[in-house]
């Protein structure tokens, strides 16, 4: 096996959460392992537009996968750190299906604006500002359920939060202590 195969394979077992390995983490002086997301996700970008962010995606394996991987690797001193994506969530996740549908309590769970009425054709709206998502084009996208456009700064299927609502933000502190 090369070392680029050894090292594929190390991250395969990482990732899945079993742990087996961590041992050999420590002996080669590592102190700490970060993960990229590994959450519940359509996978539009790597596991960054999180649909359930207290699942494990099922190819990564379970949360009895990940909590054997935190305690074997606690147990040999090593950190395990997760990349957390607090900006957004996926389309498919409960929290936009809610707000989508305007349910009490959710309703601006993320960034929502009307659209600007185009002067030339009166039966359409255009995005409330010309913002650009990192992934290009607007930044806003229409939602025909809710008749009001969504905020994403990167991939369409990635809604922002909105963190001047203070229910994001207990739900996120309740999510960090959580994990």
């Amino acid at each position: 096996m090369t070392s680029t195969a050894k090292v594929l394979a190390v991250t395969a077992i990482v990732v899945l959460g079993i742990g087996l390995i961590a041992e050999h983490f420590v002996d080669a002086g590592v102190d700490a392992i970060w993960m990229s997301p590994i959450f519940k996700s359509p996978m539009v970008d790597f596991g960054y537009d999180i649909s359930d962010f207290y699942e494990i995606h099922e190819e990564y394996g379970t949360m009895e996968d990940f909590e054997l991987l935190l305690e074997t690797a606690h147990g040999l001193g090593l950190k395990v750190l997760l990349d957390f994506v607090p900006n957004h969530a996926s389309k498919e996740s409960e929290y936009f299906v809610k707000s989508e549908a305007r349910e009490p309590g959710f309703e601006d769970y993320f960034v929502w604006a009307d659209g600007i009425e185009d002067p030339n054709n009166t039966n359409n709206k255009l995005p409330p500002s010309n913002w650009v998502s990192q992934f290009g084009g607007s930044a806003w996208e229409w939602s025909g359920i809710r008749q009001q456009y969504y905020l994403h700064q990167f991939a369409v299927q990635q809604v922002d939060f909105n963190y001047r609502n203070k229910a994001v933000l207990m739900d996120f502190e309740s999510m960090l202590y959580h994990f």
